[in-house]
């Protein structure tokens, strides 16, 4: 947790009294959260947890002026994933290495986030790979005469399927007429910061359809 601590200590030491009791509180919101087993820090979350304590409201961390507190709720997710990999510290990647180099704070923050959430894609993506090929064409069953006989043409293939509405649901222009966005775990959330669809599920269904655009090509 040495990184979300390391954020949280830097916040303070340019934050004034009343702030500085804010992002203590948050800190305790995130621990109490960790401890009960909360394995999703979104704004959503923290935020709902945040005003149940009575810390913050959800729309001051989604706020501009709260940077802030996105960034120590983002690195205390990421240090949480970190201590829970199977990678462990003693087998950090060259690309990690190169981040913790850098000196600048915030953007090694930034980084060490963006790569965290491409890791959980990639490791989504791939199990994707692997349930889709356990797939298997229709069987085929032998008539009464003994012939064989294929299921009826109405049967509906890869090809059959319309996914012009599943590319419409993630587009950015349904996204923005309904006042949707994707958070960072991967779903997607409304204006009240409510939770539309399960985590995950927009990296989940982006492969999905580039699997599927693929499935039928030589």
């Amino acid at each position: 947790m040495q990184q979300a601590i390391a954020i949280k200590e830097d916040i303070l030491s340019r934050s004034n009294e009343r702030k500085r009791k804010t992002v203590e509180a948050l800190w305790n919101v995130l621990l109490e959260l960790r401890a009960k087993g909360v394995k999703s820090f979104s704004v959503a979350v923290v935020g709902k947890a945040c005003e149940d304590a009575r810390v913050l409201k959800t729309q001051s961390i989604r706020n501009t002026s709260g940077a802030d507190f996105r960034n120590l709720i983002a690195a205390f997710a990421v240090d949480g994933d970190d201590a829970l990999s199977s990678r462990g510290r003693q087998a950090r990647s060259p690309l990690d290495e190169a981040v913790d180099a850098i000196p600048d704070l915030d953007v090694r923050t930034r980084l060490r986030i963006m790569v965290a959430e491409n890791r959980k894609q990639r490791d989504e993506i791939n199990r994707l790979k692997e349930a889709f090929k356990h797939l298997r064409e229709p069987a085929i069953a032998p008539s009464a005469e003994g012939a064989i006989e294929l299921f009826p043409p109405a049967s509906p293939s890869f090809r059959d399927i319309d996914f012009v509405p599943l590319r419409k649901f993630l587009s950015a222009d349904w996204l923005d007429d309904n006042h949707w966005h994707i958070e960072a775990n991967g779903a997607i959330y409304d204006a009240d910061g409510n939770r539309v669809t399960p985590v995950a599920f927009v990296p989940a269904l982006s492969a999905l359809i580039a699997l599927i655009d693929n499935h039928d090509k030589p």
